[in-house]
């Protein structure tokens, strides 16, 4: 039984499996561009003891939104936060859990996303610790939506991305303008009003999750 104070962290992922004797394997959307079959990961993880809860195999031909689904109604998991890639638009989910909060969800959104700007978060970032780097940083609520907005700015990475621009062929002085706000920047949405910091850790914590499959 899951304490209801845990922090559960929980991703869904892609692995390739060309076995010939599971049934999970299958051709995703990926898979059949590069020609593997897959299989389908889900994991709920608990943050602070950094440990797994739980763990499911899905057939690697399903669609993702089934697969969370039949997931969460399988195991009810309180305060779960469910966390994807920029292709699996969370908010979009008709869930009830999701509605009602009792999952929470974030991802990153695209760096063509307008919303940043409209909700003005290049202006308002200012400095965080992490435990490897300082970031800049801000956080902004859309009133429309009632969705929480996290933007985060690497100034290493940021620089990378500049210098890599700055050799392009077709260098455009207004385009380099419009887009140098941008360098080494991430945005998440969520439906959960998170600490800067938490949200930060969390998708680190992710990346970790799909290096131990």
């Amino acid at each position: 039984m899951v304490i209801e104070s845990t922090k559960i962290l929980i991703d869904g992922m892609l692995k390739n499996d060309n076995s010939k004797i599971d049934s999970f394997a299958g051709f995703s959307y990926k898979g059949r561009i590069k020609g593997t079959k897959d299989i389908y990961i889900i994991c709920a993880l608990d943050v602070e003891k950094r440990e797994p809860i739980c763990i499911k195999l899905f057939k690697g031909n399903l669609p993702d939104f089934s697969n969370i689904y039949e997931f969460f109604d399988e195991f009810k998991l309180p305060n779960g936060l469910a966390i994807g890639d920029k292709a699996f638009p969370f908010e979009k989910l008709k869930n009830k859990e999701f509605k009602d909060k009792k999952i929470s969800f974030i991802h990153p959104i695209k760096r063509s996303s307008k919303k940043p700007i409209e909700l003005s978060m290049y202006d308002k970032m200012s400095v965080i610790k992490t435990v490897d780097k300082n970031l800049l940083a801000s956080k902004d609520r859309d009133d429309e939506t009632g969705y929480y907005y996290y933007l985060f700015k690497d100034l290493d990475k940021a620089s990378l991305e500049e210098k890599d621009y700055l050799k392009k062929k077709d260098f455009d002085i207004k385009k380099y303008n419009n887009l140098k706000v941008k360098f080494g920047t991430i945005c998440f949405v969520s439906n959960a009003d998170l600490d800067l910091i938490d949200v930060f850790n969390y998708y680190k914590l992710r990346w970790e999750i799909e290096i131990v499959f």
